[in-house]
């Protein structure tokens, strides 16, 4: 039984369609310790089904790396302005 616990589904019936059709898996949410999919019909494209994946794992917080300390630049030397009034 363990082989069917990541149990994908690579066609489904579609009342709308009236048929078995491949479908599309759609990731619809992410929760913390979960992910819900969406399956949809490739031909009509409405939801006809839906699973549940316990992956508490997948988006654990995880801590980053410190980040190195901006740096300071030196600005570049201006000339003084002139304080005396151009002649005219």
């Amino acid at each position: 039984m363990a082989q069917y616990r990541d149990f994908q589904a690579s066609q489904l019936f579609c009342p709308h369609c009236r048929t078995a059709t491949e479908v599309r898996e759609v990731l619809l949410l992410v929760l913390p310790g979960k992910n819900l999919y969406d399956y949809r019909c490739r031909k009509c494209g409405r939801p006809i089904g839906s699973r549940e994946e316990a992956d508490a794992n997948a988006f654990a917080m995880r801590p980053q790396p410190a980040a190195a300390p901006p740096t300071r630049r030196a600005l570049p030397m201006r000339a003084p302005a002139s304080k005396t009034k151009p002649k005219p």
